[in-house]
């Protein structure tokens, strides 16, 4: 009798653990990765998620956005807007890179993050937690003049070695900042990667819009520098 009691509960258990697989996860804080089933929670915050799992399509991949209900969400690519509309709402993408998400609260607010899609994967994406007091507006400096800065880039032009134009840029930058047009320009008075790359790492301090560096990557000839520029800025946290 005992066995048969103990055979039933193994039973019950079993079938508990296969009826919560595939449940909504829970964010919390943890800042790590947790793994549930196929799916990985890839960020994690009190108050949204990204939900990454494998597709069985590998050279496409599909961004979602699921929550808030009817929340108006605007999903961009290089700067250009791909896709808007309400939540529940996804689009398929077949190339690779970094999208940012931007979504309109319910209370007002306005949410945005930036993810890596990679070919194959699902991205689901939700805002939770979002009853809390809008942020007070960003303070924006002003860029330099037209005249201080095409002062600057002449005295670039002139500068006959990279090394010295480096010092020059490092020392001319201190106090001013730069919309990206300028600091694209700016950037492309060097003429190699290397030295651009530099240029570019001194000028993302200065930049009048930080959170669009990433256009910096248009003044790279080659795929592979612009893909370090990307890597060095998801180290700056961009």
């Amino acid at each position: 009798m005992r066995k048969i009691k103990f055979l039933v509960l193994m039973v019950l258990w079993i079938a508990g653990l296969i009826s919560v697989r595939g449940q909504h996860v829970r964010c919390g804080t943890p800042p790590y990765p947790i793994v549930v089933g196929p799916q990985q929670v890839a960020q994690y915050a009190d108050n949204y998620y990204v939900i990454t799992e494998p597709l069985s399509e590998p050279h496409v991949s599909l961004i979602m956005v699921a929550e808030p209900h009817r929340s108006f969400v605007q999903i961009f690519h290089r700067g250009k807007l791909i896709v808007q509309g309400t939540a529940p709402i996804s689009i398929k993408v077949v190339r690779p890179g970094r999208y940012k998400i931007i979504i309109g609260l319910p209370d007002g607010a306005v949410w945005s993050h930036t993810i890596f899609v990679q070919p194959g994967f699902r991205y689901m994406i939700g805002v939770t937690g979002y009853s809390t007091p809008q942020p007070k507006p960003a303070y924006y400096p002003e860029p330099v003049s037209d005249a201080e800065f095409t002062r600057m880039l002449h005295q670039l032009k002139k500068t006959p070695f990279s090394s010295t134009r480096l010092r020059l840029l490092r020392s001319m930058a201190t106090g001013h900042y730069f919309t990206i047009h300028q600091a694209k320009l700016l950037a492309r008075t060097f003429d190699f990667d290397s030295d651009r790359l530099e240029a570019c790492k001194i000028l993302f301090y200065y930049l009048v819009y930080p959170e669009d560096a990433y256009m910096l990557a248009s003044v790279f000839t080659f795929d592979s520098t612009r893909e370090e520029w990307f890597e060095w800025l998801r180290q700056q946290g961009y």
